[in-house]
Order: C-alpha cells, then structure tokens, then sequence
C-alpha cells in the first residue's frame, strides 16, 4: 500500500481573516464601558440643561422684576400726566375768572399787582429811612448822655 499525501498551500494576499471573538464575556466587557461613558455623556448633557434651565429662569425672574418696574413707572406717569391735565384746567378756569374780574370790575390785575409792588418798594424805602433816623438819633441821645453826665459832674465840682 502506498498513501499519498497532498498539501496545499493557499499564498498570502495580505489579507488576514477576522480576529475570532474572544467569547461573550468580551462584548459584555465592552458594552460596559460603552454604557458608563454614555452615562457619562448623558450625566453631563443633564448637567448642561439643568444650568441652562436656571440660567432662562433667571432671565425671565429678571424679565418680570423688570416688567413690574415698567408697568410702576408707567403707572406714576399716567398718574403725573393726570394731574398735569387737572391742574392745566385749573390753571384755565382761573384765568378765566380772573378775565371775568377784570371785565366786570374794569380793572386789569397785572396793573394791580404792579402797583402793589410799587408800594413795597416805597415802604422799604421808608422803613430804610426810618431806621437811619432812629440810628441819628440813638447817636444823639447818646451823646447828649454824655454832656449830662459832664454837665453833672462839674455841678458837682
């Protein structure tokens, strides 16, 4: 009996087949870390949303104050602008009463009041006069104390 035996030999191309898997216990392995560093991500991302959360609530807290301090001040002006109304119409009312007046009484106030300043002129120059005068004659009571004492003192010589 002979045998014959045949071996072939396949040339290499450069190309390698596939590592063979190393069992289930590696893709588990790798499914781990696949996991934490995902739930790493996902821990951060959160992390991220929740600041961007509080940063947009304290932009609108900040919105609001600053609403409510808008609608305060547009409240006092409407309030000013109000009273700037009534008083102008007061203002009206009177000058027309006050044109009433003057029809009426056949005066004009303006000549009045210029008149009455005239007269507080006058009597400031009056009272101006009055306390030089009263100066005068301080001095000269003064000085007439004195001549009675002179007077006195050589009587009593």
């Amino acid at each position: 009996r002979q045998s014959v035996l045949f071996f072939f030999f396949q040339e290499e191309d450069g190309i390698r087949d596939q590592p063979r898997s190393r069992g289930l216990g590696d893709v588990y392995k790798r499914q781990v870390s696949t996991q934490s560093t995902w739930g790493e991500r996902r821990q951060k991302q959160q992390k991220e949303m929740d600041e961007a959360e509080i940063k947009i609530r304290n932009l609108n807290d900040d919105l609001l104050s600053k609403q409510r301090a808008y609608q305060t001040i547009d409240e006092t002006m409407k309030a000013k602008e109000a009273e700037v109304t009534q008083k102008s119409a007061l203002i009206t009312k009177l000058t027309l009463q006050i044109s009433e007046l003057e029809k009426k009484h056949n005066i004009n106030i303006e000549e009045v009041l210029k008149s009455i300043e005239d007269y507080k002129r006058i009597i400031i120059n009056r009272d101006n006069e009055i306390s030089s005068v009263r100066a005068y004659l301080a001095k000269e009571q003064s000085e007439a104390l004195k001549i009675q004492e002179k007077l006195k003192e050589e009587q009593e010589k």
